[in-house]
C-alpha cells in the first residue's frame, strides 16, 4: 500500500484516538496472538547465533522463569503495537472505501 504523508498522519491519528471499545478489541486479538511466545525464542535463536546460542536459548525457554516472563511481556507489547496498527489500517481503508463509493 502506497501511503502519502497525509495518509500516514491519518493512520497515526486513528491509533492515537482509539477508544475503550477499540482497545478492548485490540487487546482481545493481542491475547489470542500472544498465547505462545515460542516465536520470540525462535527469533532469539536464529539471530546471529554462535556456538552456544541454541543451548542458551533452550535454557531460557525451559529453565529461566524470569526470562520467560520478560519474553512473554515483550512479545505481548510488540504484538499490541502490531494489532493497533492493523486495526488503524482497517479503519483507514474502510473510511476511504466509503469516500470512493460516495
Amino acid at each position: 500500500m502506497n501511503l502519502t504523508l497525509t495518509d500516514k498522519a491519518e493512520i497515526k491519528r486513528i491509533i492515537d484516538g482509539l477508544g475503550d471499545a477499540d482497545m478492548e478489541h485490540v487487546h482481545a486479538e493481542t491475547e489470542r496472538l500472544a498465547e505462545s511466545c515460542a516465536a520470540m525464542f525462535d527469533m532469539m535463536e536464529a539471530h546471529k547465533p554462535d556456538e552456544f546460542t541454541k543451548d542458551a536459548v533452550n535454557w531460557l525457554r525451559e529453565e529461566d522463569c524470569d526470562a520467560q516472563e520478560k519474553v512473554a511481556e515483550t512479545f505481548y507489547d510488540l504484538l499490541l503495537e502490531r494489532v493497533k496498527a492493523e486495526y488503524a489500517f482497517g479503519v483507514f481503508v474502510r473510511r476511504h472505501m466509503y469516500r470512493e463509493v460516495a
